[in-house]
């Protein structure tokens, strides 16, 4: 079997029917598809029922609540595919992605395969097109590092990225990873691949929840997210000691991503004098990468010089005075 599509689900009901039905309507029939609901006090499990019915593609477990990462690896050891599909419980998929990626598969073969994707507003419904790459590429282990050092077209998530199973081989999720379980995994998935094929077709929908983990960040997670960045700072070095200045960018790009969160929810001196420092260390590579964008420089410029002042600029954008 080629593909093993894995989906950890954990009080899901308000998105789950259209996940599953999403991967149902899969234009390539020859797939397994592994649901653990991981003790969920909703409804998931009984709508996942009444979803599959007797599609024997399809195969659920339930087990009591034990945390994303354990969830992960039993999937991992139940999954019998060639290649690991991972999805969202609240995501869904388009209806060509293993068709896709299969066709891309028959011609090269590769070890692992990435695609652009589309974000979905809670509520709204409103559609956005993220395009991570504007044509079809293939990258090195080392092009892959490279990107996932600098966060910028290679953010660490499972659901864009199809991998061979065997990559994952000798490799756990850690348990004790409340966020982020997938930063680690991905270092060293990368670090064994040959050759990954980017997609430039957006094959994935990706929900933005307001009631998500993570949008529910508080500064003792970011702390711990640091801690977990480090080390992976720290394997992709040891490896390409020459990706310095790409993990620099990723550390002003870090930066720039918790100001912006943080100016929304607290005004924590101690984290914010921190990040605003890092930001302003790294801040001439941020500005020279070509990867990133012209708004995202400019407000980077706000944030490392006065904090204040990019407030009031973001209130007067939220007022439509600017």
């Amino acid at each position: 079997m080629l593909f093993s599509i894995l989906i950890p689900v954990y009080n899901s009901a308000l998105y789950i029917e259209q996940c599953i039905r999403s991967i149902k309507a899969q234009s390539y029939k020859n797939f397994e598809c592994i649901i653990v609901n991981d003790g969920s006090t909703d409804n998931s499990l009984e709508l996942i029922s009444d979803i599959i019915e007797n599609d024997t593609r399809f195969t659920v477990i339930s087990q009591r609540n034990k945390g994303i990462s354990d969830t992960r690896n039993k999937l991992l050891e139940m999954s019998k595919g060639e290649y690991i599909v991972w999805v969202d419980s609240d995501d869904f998929v388009d209806v060509d992605l293993l068709y896709n990626l299969r066709k891309e598969i028959s011609q090269n073969g590769d070890d692992a395969y990435s695609f652009n994707y589309i974000c979905v507003e809670d509520y709204s419904g409103k559609l956005k097109t993220i395009e991570l790459f504007k044509k079809q590429d293939t990258l090195t282990s080392k092009d892959i590092l490279k990107q996932l050092a600098k966060e910028v077209k290679m953010p660490s998530f499972l659901w864009n990225k199809v991998i061979k199973k065997d990559l994952y081989d000798g490799l756990r999720f850690s348990s004790k990873k409340v966020m982020l379980e997938d930063y680690e995994i991905l270092t060293s998935v990368f670090l064994k691949v040959n050759k990954m094929v980017v997609i430039n077709n957006s094959l994935y929908f990706y929900r933005q929840n307001s009631n998500s983990i993570t949008h529910n960040v508080n500064i003792e997670i970011i702390s711990e997210n640091n801690s977990i960045i480090d080390r992976r700072e720290q394997k992709i070095l040891a490896s390409y000691p020459d990706l310095l200045n790409e993990i620099k960018i990723g550390r002003a790009y870090r930066a720039f991503s918790y100001l912006t969160f943080l100016r929304k929810i607290c005004d924590d001196d101690k984290i914010t004098q921190k990040e605003q420092k890092n930001l302003r260390k790294y801040l001439y590579l941020f500005l020279l990468d070509e990867d990133i964008n012209v708004k995202k420089k400019l407000v980077s410029l706000l944030l490392s010089i006065n904090l204040r002042i990019y407030d009031v600029v973001l209130r007067l954008f939220s007022k439509g005075c600017l």
